[in-house]
């Protein structure tokens, strides 16, 4: 089958007992009818790591005080503008700071956030209530 989340989740709450790919070994299939028939559930490793990447996404741990604590008023200042869609040009501008600086900021922000791109540190900003969607 394919590798689509929604599909996944579709043929599971079915009640499938089973689900591997199409480009699935035989070897693989094998497994997959011997758990079947042993009263067990199996699930290619490709699916397994999608469903946990979703849920690990949906219901991650909202990061403590203390890790809160540990950015500086700056990077507050830098992850608020982010969050407001600004360029780095535009970040380092408002706040009298170097496009170097301001990129030093974001990637600590990413680092210390546990973010991989600009789009997560919105959600984390969001999410956390670091930025207000009022203003």
């Amino acid at each position: 089958m394919h590798l689509d989340l929604r599909m996944i989740i579709e043929v599971l709450q079915a009640g499938a007992d089973a689900y591997t790919l199409k480009d699935s070994e035989p070897s693989e299939l094998l497994t997959a009818v011997k758990n079947v028939l042993a009263g067990k559930m199996y699930l290619s490793s490709k699916v397994i790591k999608l469903l946990v990447k979703d849920y690990i996404s949906k219901h991650s741990v909202p990061l403590s005080l203390e890790q809160l604590k540990d950015l500086s008023a700056r990077e507050r200042q830098v992850l608020s503008l982010i969050s407001e869609s600004k360029s780095i040009k535009e970040i380092a501008e408002e706040l009298h700071i170097s496009r170097s600086t301001a990129d030093t900021h974001k990637a600590n922000l990413m680092r210390k956030l546990g973010c991989e791109n600009t789009n997560e540190l919105i959600r984390f900003a969001m999410r956390e209530g670091i930025v207000d969607l009022d203003e």
